[in-house]
């Protein structure tokens, strides 16, 4: 531009020729003119017309089209790189030439043979809709480097975020995460946006079809949503949650956190996607997300009276050590139900197993392989049976049951046969206190050094039940204090002589 100028300068003010033009700013006379005939001096660029010529790469083009041609049909992740034409062209054709004249070539044959993604603006009324996905990243529990999968859904309206991690992605983790985020938003939108993953579609039919996995079609039923299925390798049909996503592995877990727990995580996600709804703007607006989250709350509909089942069923037959094999691992159940057909329900953190309608036992939910999760109190009856095994049963060594059960246990096994009976009443008691009651009993007997001994537990957990704040102060092994004991009422037996 500074030798356009310089050209109409000369020409105009200083009235030279454009000879004399040409032969100063060395140029020819056919530039000058064109320069003094153009009506907008912005436009003064270099056109190429003709084709740079490709002494070297020319032999070879058709070459790189045919293999560029061939990739059309071939798995994506298995298509030629420039690299790799590159290293064939010189183990097959002698090629000399640098890789950096086949990276422009390729780059040039690709961009004639494709046309750009075009996105089109999209807007969507308030409680109408919501976009999720999965995604990974790492993270310190304790002080072990963890792969943790973040659940993300967002509302396209107002774009609040809920983000919580899991150990795997699996249904029961994902039924979980549809559940807490729309407690998280205060309802439920009208659909939902995902991909065509394995926990929602069970087959890819055509179009827009889908065959959805039952269990997932109990989650619309029951919250009243449509699900939307994006077209398969398009993922950027849901482009707010993948952006959510990038978004949250750069600035919410950078640096890598260090948590105690998984559910420590959970809490930092959750205040940093609230933060995030404080600080930042709906995108095209002036308003604060938090604000217009507000406004859509009373837009979506409204969370069902009670939330949903968010497990995974299996049936699995007990063997003869009742238990039964879940994912590699085994659950005890009362000895009465070995051999039967049992329905397990496996939630995030914890493994329900029923009989029928009945639930028989629950366990701490196991990740890893070949662990055992025995409940001593499965197994009292059989020991009764068979007190020789005492010595050696699985079940009261490593046995999972509540903590004051299992210290109570572990201070009447000792005994023997005598000392699971005595051990058997009192957790019998349960049905009569609940387990709530019966624990603080227990515990309070183990702190204070009272006697395990049913009678006295049974007595503690009835003045805890009727709310009695009476803190007994013994430390030794004697009967229970008189006041902790109430006195018998024999005319309770008039009740039972005829005629009463």
């Amino acid at each position: 531009m500074v030798q356009v100028e310089y050209i109409r300068f000369l020409y105009f003010q200083q009235h030279k020729s454009i000879r004399a033009i040409a032969r100063e700013v060395h140029c020819s006379r056919k530039t000058v003119r064109k320069v003094l005939r153009m009506e907008d001096l912005r436009d003064y660029k270099y056109h190429l017309t003709i084709p740079r010529p490709k002494p070297v790469m020319a032999p070879y083009l058709d070459i790189i089209k045919a293999w560029l041609d061939k990739d059309k049909t071939n798995p994506g992740k298995q298509r030629h790189t420039a690299h790799r034409i590159y290293e064939r062209l010189k183990a097959e054709y002698g090629f000399t030439g640098s890789e950096r004249s086949v990276r422009r070539v390729v780059h040039e044959l690709k961009k004639a043979d494709s046309q750009p993604e075009v996105y089109i603006p999209l807007e969507f009324a308030l409680g109408e809709a919501a976009q999720f996905d999965w995604g990974e990243a790492k993270v310190y529990l304790g002080n072990e480097l963890t792969s943790v999968y973040l659940f993300c859904m967002r509302l396209c309206a107002s774009r609040v975020s809920f983000i919580r991690a899991y150990l795997h992605p699996r249904q029961e983790a994902f039924f979980e995460g549809h559940r807490l985020a729309f407690e998280f938003f205060g309802g439920v939108p009208r659909r939902v946006i995902y991909d065509n993953l394995k926990q929602a579609v069970k087959k890819i039919l055509t179009g827009v079809k889908r065959e959805e996995q039952e269990a997932f079609c109990a989650l619309k039923a029951h919250y009243v949503f449509q699900a939307e299925f994006c077209n398969p390798g398009e993922g950027h049909e849901k482009g707010q949650v993948e952006n959510l996503l990038g978004y949250s592995r750069r600035n919410f877990l950078v640096p890598i956190p260090q948590c105690a727990s998984i559910e420590e995580l959970n809490q930092l996600l959750l205040d940093r996607c609230l933060d995030y709804a404080k600080e930042h703007q709906v995108p095209g607006t002036q308003r604060k997300i938090a604000e217009v989250w507000e406004e859509e709350k009373p837009a979506l509909l409204p969370l069902p009276p009670k939330p949903f089942g968010c497990y995974r069923q299996v049936f699995a037959r007990a063997d003869s050590h009742s238990r039964v094999r879940f994912e590699n691992n085994f659950y005890s159940v009362p000895m009465r139900y070995a051999r039967e057909l049992m329905n397990i329900k496996a939630y995030v953190d914890k493994v329900e197993i029923w009989a029928g309608q009945e639930l028989v036992a629950c366990h701490k939910r196991l990740y890893c392989i070949g662990q055992q999760s025995l409940d001593p109190r499965h197994y009292l009856d059989e020991l009764l049976r068979k007190p020789r095994a005492i010595a050696n049963a699985k079940p009261l060594k490593g046995g999972t049951c509540p903590a004051a059960y299992k210290a109570l246990l572990d201070e009447l096994a000792p005994q023997g046969r005598d000392g699971l009976i005595e051990f058997k009443k009192i957790i019998q008691l349960e049905s009569l206190f609940g387990q709530k009651v019966l624990t603080k009993a227990i515990k309070a007997a183990m702190a204070q050094n009272l006697p395990k001994t049913l009678v006295g537990i049974r007595e503690l957990a009835a003045a805890l039940a009727k709310g009695s704040s009476l803190q007994p102060k013994t430390t030794s092994n004697l009967p229970l204090p008189a006041n902790l004991i109430q006195p018998a009422r024999l005319e309770h037996f008039d009740t039972l002589v005829k005629g009463a």
